[in-house]
């Protein structure tokens, strides 16, 4: 059995209902501001410590490993990889790059795996190759400085991935707490 709740508004006194006018603004003004900040904030960091933690073990294209960087402006949050191989980073390269490629690489118009002018067949390797000497011996690397290319590191993908999967937890309970804060 359900009950109904009636609130009769012609017979309460105008001030309740201005009353409840102006907490109904003020709730939504602070849902919009402060709540929409606290999330974007939350996802961020959650987001920048999920991708730095993947970054840490994800193969590296070059001598300078790229890094994850976190901005916020206008209600809007990014997190990326920064660095000179960021892409390389992320999509992976050559052989190993073909194998274990990214799901999105065909999405952004990258070049084919194993393409490019520096690319040749190593017969003796079965594999193609490139020379790159400034990384020889790092993983990925022989130690002469031949290289297969590296796997996609997936960073940013993987950190798409699990943020999809908290969000909805950030989003509630940053409403919740902004409802409590109104009573």
């Amino acid at each position: 059995m359900s009950s109904i709740t009636k609130f009769d508004v012609w017979n309460e006194p105008i001030y309740k209902i201005n009353n409840l006018i102006e907490e109904l603004r003020y709730a939504q003004a602070t849902l919009d501001e402060t709540t929409c900040e606290n999330i974007i904030e939350r996802l961020c960091d959650s987001g920048y410590k999920y991708a730095s933690v993947l970054n840490a073990s994800a193969p590296s294209s070059g001598q300078e490993k790229s890094t994850v960087e976190v901005s916020i402006e206008n209600n809007a949050g990014k997190i990326y990889l920064s660095g000179p191989n960021a892409v390389y980073d992320e999509f992976g390269t050559g052989e190993e790059g073909l194998h274990n490629p990214h799901p999105l690489h065909d999405e952004y118009g990258l070049n084919p795996y194993n393409s490019g002018p520096k690319i040749f067949y190593n017969q003796f390797a079965a594999r193609y190759q490139w020379f790159y000497p400034p990384m020889a011996g790092m993983p990925y690397f022989t130690p002469t400085g031949y290289t297969s290319g590296i796997p996609a590191g997936k960073q940013m993908y993987n950190t798409l991935n699990y943020l999809r999967g908290i969000k909805n937890d950030i989003v509630a309970e940053e409403i919740n707490s902004a409802l409590q804060t109104l009573k």
